[in-house]
């Protein structure tokens, strides 16, 4: 019967001790009831009785997990019973029960690898969706056949070697991946085709890892349609984003780590910038949202390019630049409703990012009146840039004889120290 009464029986020879006799439940039951629990507690249910033995395995959920904390020295003994337990959950395994989600993570360097080709194989055969590997000091070399499953949503990877391949790799479903301390070898072009063949990727983490990309100037680009966020922690390349869809992009990087240029290209959409890194050079901002708010850290900053349209204070934090820079706003001439926001705007992002600047500014202008600072604007506020010393005028795409006085008079007040070398420049991005 489904439920029978509980029992409780006296131990013989103790009159305080009783055991708890579980009943019987159908399988389908117990599975349900498992499915709220860790993989771990529900292990130890295969001690209740022989009608729990083993259920464990077939949960569409399987943590798999080795003792032990970071540092601590490795037992073989343990080691070699959890490679025992890898084998026995195969051996249980219900090999028509549906696998959802494989989380593995060992620390052990002595792994078999038989055992975890044989494990990582299954659950690419078991059309798993989730995949978060982690193989502390073994630095295994991942097997082609996950990289080519077709139904992974989520892919994590964190100490793992993926070695060469001619195999065509495709993750049509695939949507989120992390990958952290993962090696991709020499001339190994795995990672670009990774990204170019994952046609709904939207969320990329990329922490410490190594062969990412082959070209000669060490870019590595991210060209999606469907990405939206993008991380990229510790990681010495240059780095190119062409994602209309993008709305977060973040870069974390030690005084250490040199990075010649990063390039934000037409992510109309991008709604945060959050940008730490101590060696960062170059930065392009081009064509960019005009609701973006950037966060940028970056002492060492050379060179930034804002190709875009500006109506909020898009800089919540930044380091100003002393060697100066590209400034190219693309900016129109301001309604009258908008006029005192669009220069109060301005002059903050100006203020912001240039104002401790002593060296030179190379300003883009597509618009004159949009640089066209009111007088009374002029007679409240302060110069944005009163320590520039060199100023730089390019003016794109618009007749001279058409600038107004004002301009002219605008700039001399924005820097009032600058020597300034007007330009014409009608072919200039």
């Amino acid at each position: 019967m489904m439920a029978e009464r509980r029992k409780e029986e006296k131990v013989h020879g103790d009159q305080n001790a009783t055991v708890v006799v579980v009943p019987h439940l159908p399988n389908l039951v117990i599975h349900h009831i498992l499915g709220y629990l860790p993989t771990k507690l529900a292990i130890h249910t295969s001690f209740l009785s022989k009608n729990w033995l083993g259920i464990w395995s077939s949960l569409p959920v399987i943590d798999l997990q080795e003792e032990g904390n970071d540092g601590d020295e490795f037992n073989m003994v343990e080691d070699t019973k959890f490679t025992n337990f890898l084998v026995r959950y195969l051996e249980l395994r219900d090999k028509d029960s549906p696998l959802e989600k494989l989380r593995l993570h060992m620390r052990s360097p002595y792994a078999d690898m038989t055992v975890l080709e044989r494990l990582l194989s299954f659950a690419a055969t078991k059309s798993v969706k989730e995949l978060d590997i982690c193989l502390m000091n073994l630095y295994y070399y991942f097997s082609h056949n996950i990289l080519n499953a077709k139904t992974i949503t989520a892919l994590s990877l964190e100490y793992v070697s993926i070695k060469a391949t001619e195999e065509r790799i495709s993750f049509p479903s695939l949507k989120t991946i992390s990958l952290n301390r993962v090696e991709f070898g020499m001339k190994n072009t795995l990672f670009m085709s990774l990204i170019s063949r994952s046609p709904s990727i939207e969320h990329i983490s990329v922490n410490s890892c190594y062969g990412l990309t082959v070209l000669p100037d060490k870019l590595l680009t991210f060209t999606s349609s469907s990405l939206k966020s993008s991380e990229v922690s510790h990681c010495e390349y240059s780095i190119k984003v062409t994602a209309a869809n993008l709305k977060s992009f973040t870069l974390l990087a030690s005084e250490h780590e040199e990075i010649a240029e990063v390039t934000l290209d037409r992510c109309r959409n991008l709604k945060h910038i959050n940008i730490h890194a101590g060696c960062l050079y170059s930065l392009d901002l081009l064509g960019c949202h005009d609701s973006m708010k950037a966060t940028i850290d970056v002492p060492h900053l050379r060179f930034l390019s804002f190709n875009g349209y500006m109506k909020h204070h898009i800089i919540e934090k930044t380091r100003n630049l002393y060697n100066g820079g590209i400034v190219a706003v693309r900016d129109r001439k301001p309604t009258f409703e908008s006029s005192w926001k669009h220069f109060s705007t301005l002059s903050y992002f100006l203020e912001k990012v240039y104002g401790s600047c002593y060296a030179s500014i190379r300003l883009i202008v597509y618009d004159p009146e949009a640089w066209t600072f009111p007088k009374d604007f002029r007679k409240i506020c302060s110069p944005p840039l009163p320590l520039l010393t060199k100023l730089q005028v390019d003016i794109v795409n618009y007749p001279t004889e058409k600038i107004d006085s004002e301009f002219w008079d605008s700039l001399r007040w924005m820097a009032p120290k600058a020597i300034w070398n007007p330009g014409y420049c009608p072919n200039y991005l």
